[in-house]
């Protein structure tokens, strides 16, 4: 699926908003993603991932729009560290 995306750095906070119009566009086929892994470690500003506002947006709306049917089906697992 993301083989295109060359440095793992595609989904820093950054780029989450990218990462959603790359899906939602079908730029990036989410048909055999299997597993998606969401960090929640704090950063330098002891935040995490959902408590910075747009990111929690995008992660949602990321759930809503492409997760939620893979995850119903059983083809996708979402594991937070």
């Amino acid at each position: 699926m993301c083989a295109h995306l060359k440095k793992p750095e595609s989904a820093e906070p950054r780029l989450r908003c990218r990462l959603l119009r790359l899906l939602s566009g079908g730029e990036m086929d989410c048909e055999r993603l299997q597993y998606v892994v969401l960090d929640l470690a704090a950063d330098g500003k002891q935040r995490t991932l959902l408590d910075m506002k747009e990111v929690r947006e995008d992660v949602m709306k990321l759930h809503t729009q492409l997760f939620s049917p893979l995850l119903h089906s059983g083809q996708l697992k979402i594991a937070f560290l």
